[in-house]
């Protein structure tokens, strides 16, 4: 049998379960051990290394929220 008949169809379900994005966040650049948003420029550093999903602090006191993948 040649691989192509071995291989399961595709199924579209697992694409309607994929969750949609609306848009893309502003690339991140570390310079040393400080972190920037390279859009707006402000500085920021998270808090905790172990979350998928962590709250940052910039310098002027404003608050973000950072996802990674």
């Amino acid at each position: 049998m040649r691989p192509s008949q071995d291989a399961a169809p595709r199924s579209p379900a697992l694409l309607t379960a994929l969750p949609l994005t609306t848009g893309w966040m502003a690339p991140i650049v570390a310079k040393g051990d400080k972190l920037f948003d390279s859009e707006a420029g402000l500085e920021f550093r998270m808090k905790g290394t172990h979350s998928r999903l962590g709250d940052a602090k910039c310098k002027d006191n404003c608050s973000l929220r950072v996802r990674f993948p």
